[in-house]
């Protein structure tokens, strides 16, 4: 389910930011979207690019929102 969803998002444009808010939004949780579900997202065939869809979501999330926090502080300083 996690993986359709990723790919439907980020197929139609959607950007990681923008599915990182619908996730952690109350439309998320009516499509039953949790950012604590331990779902894996593995691809089909194993391919030398797939690396980090064998992370699970939560993960890509915590390093989606460390980033962000870095690029705010390193913002506030320049």
């Amino acid at each position: 389910m996690w993986r359709q969803f990723l790919l439907t998002a980020t197929e139609g444009g959607m950007e990681k930011e923008g599915i990182l808010d619908l996730l952690m939004s109350k439309k998320g949780e009516e499509l039953g979207l949790t950012p604590t579900s331990s779902v894996e997202v593995t691809p089909p065939v194993p391919n030398c690019c797939s690396g980090v869809q064998h992370q699970s979501l939560r993960i890509l999330m915590e390093d989606n929102i460390r980033m962000r926090q870095a690029m705010n502080t390193v913002g506030k300083i320049s």
